[in-house]
This record gives C-alpha cells, sequence and structure tokens, in this order.
C-alpha cells in the first residue's frame, strides 16, 4: 500500500532535542528538515494516530543538514533553537512569539501527512530571526547554549577552531548581535513587528580573517 510504503522510507535522524517548555521535541534529519513533535505523542504507549495526521510539523531545505540541537528559553515566549551542521556552521533560530507560531505550522499544507514550511518561506513568513556563522571547517560535534552566560558553544574536529565560544546578546532596541574574537559582527536594528506571520529575513556572518 501506498501509505506503507510511505512509512517504509528510512530517514536519517541526526539529533533530538526535548523542549518541555513548549511541549515538543525537536528532531533534525538528514534531508535538511527539522521536526517538531508533539511531546506528548512521544512519549505516549499508545499512538493510534493515522498516517496524513502526525502530531508533527517540519521545516524543510535548510541550507544543509543540521546534525546537532540545543535550545535555550529566554523569555516565556521565546524560543532559541541553536544547530550545528556539516558546514561547520552555527545556526540561531529566534521563535519570537514560538506558541502562536507553532500554532499557526500546523495549519500548513501535508507533505506526507505533515504540516511543513520551505526554510526561506519560514524566515520571510514568521516572527523570527536568524542568524547563521560559519564558524569551524569541519562538522560540528557539539553544539550548546550556556543560558547563564548567554553564549553559544561549539566544537568540531577542526585542529584550528576545535572549540569557540560565542555571545548572542539582544537589547530593548531590537538588535541582535552575535560577537567573540574569531568573529565578523552582525547587527539588526529591525522594529520587530507584532504579528507572529510578520519576520525579518534571513542574516548571515562569516568567520572574520
Amino acid at each position: 500500500r501506498k501509505d506503507q510504503q510511505t512509512r517504509s522510507q528510512p530517514k536519517w535522524i541526526t539529533d533530538c532535542q526535548i523542549i518541555p517548555e513548549f511541549n515538543k521535541v525537536a528532531v533534525s534529519t538528514g534531508d535538511r528538515e527539522i521536526q517538531f513533535w508533539d511531546q506528548t505523542y512521544c512519549f505516549s504507549t499508545s499512538r493510534e494516530v493515522q498516517t496524513n495526521d502526525l502530531p508533527c510539523t517540519q521545516i524543510c531545505s535548510l541550507d544543509s543538514v543540521p546534525i546537532k540541537l540545543n535550545y535555550g528559553i529566554t523569555t516565556p515566549d521565546e524560543l532559541l533553537l541553536v544547530y550545528g551542521d556539516t558546514d561547520g556552521c552555527v545556526n540561531i533560530l529566534i521563535f519570537l512569539a514560538a506558541r502562536e507560531i507553532f500554532r499557526l505550522l500546523t495549519t500548513l499544507e501535508r507533505r506526507k501527512g505533515i504540516p511543513t514550511v520551505n526554510f526561506d518561506r519560514f524566515l520571510d513568513s514568521y516572527k523570527c530571526d536568524y542568524v547563521r556563522w560559519q564558524v569551524h571547517r569541519e562538522w560540528i560535534e557539539l553544539i550548546y547554549y550556556d543560558a547563564r552566560l548567554n553564549q553559544v558553544i561549539s566544537c568540531s574536529n577542526d585542529q584550528n577552531s576545535a572549540v569557540v565560544i560565542g555571545c548572542l546578546r539582544a537589547s530593548a532596541s531590537s538588535e541582535i548581535q552575535l560577537t567573540e574574537n574569531g568573529f565578523a559582527e552582525l547587527k539588526t536594528s529591525q522594529t520587530r513587528p507584532t504579528d507572529p506571520k510578520v519576520g525579518s529575513r534571513k542574516r548571515r556572518g562569516t568567520m572574520s580573517t
């Protein structure tokens, strides 16, 4: 059957992160996706759900394969999702109205039973901020956001940048700044709209030489 064939298709799961504050489990895949599963469903022993009605949403067509995930909660409704990828980049995706964004994602058109949005469209359509930094020259093996220090720590097998620590700061004027001795500096001073579907476009930085 077609639905059985869909379920049997292999998918490389690279990492997962439980986010209890929003009742979500974030899952990164080798298909350049980040999926958000309902935490209650994941921990349930009874999963009688139709294939075309899975309790999951996903963002697809990322710039590269996400392989390590971590997160932070900066305000009660603001989610900071950080992930390292196969390009050696640190990616910081900030959901500025997380609960509303997760609700809106469930209304998207379904692909193989999962509401799905392209990454570029997600950045253009929802209230979020995104920065991507070329930090390492090898895959990122570990990434961690330390809320106390407000720093993102990443590790790789790159002998020239085995461990890199960067700081993310958000000011009252909505400026976002990520700085570290080896980083270039990136800022935006856009006024954040109140509608969670109106967001800022993606911004990228590269390692300074």
